[in-house]
C-alpha cells in the first residue's frame, strides 16, 4: 500500500487487514484456517492496538469496520467471508 504512495498508517493497515484472507488463500492456507486467523487477527489483535495507544494507535482507525469508512466491500474481504 505504501508503495502506491499512501501514507496514513491506519488506512494501509485497514487495507491489509481487509486483504488479510485473501493473502492467506493465495499462499495455499486451507479455506476454514485461513478465515479463522484473519478474523481473530481483526477482531484481537486489530482492536488492541486501539486499547493500546500511543504509537500503535496510528495503524488503528475505528473506521475500519464493516461499513464504516474504511470498508473497501471486497467480495473476498476478512469481515465479508462467510
Amino acid at each position: 500500500m505504501h508503495i502506491r504512495g499512501e501514507r496514513n498508517e491506519a488506512l494501509t493497515e485497514c487495507e491489509a487487514v481487509q486483504r488479510n484472507y485473501r493473502a492467506a488463500k493465495l499462499l495455499g492456507v486451507p479455506d476454514g484456517t485461513a478465515r479463522r486467523n484473519a478474523l481473530d487477527y481483526f477482531n484481537i489483535i486489530y482492536q488492541e492496538r486501539g486499547e493500546i495507544g500511543g504509537m500503535q494507535s496510528a495503524y488503528y482507525s475505528l473506521e475500519c469496520a464493516p461499513g464504516k469508512a474504511m470498508d473497501e466491500h471486497l467480495s473476498d474481504s476478512t469481515w465479508a467471508t462467510p
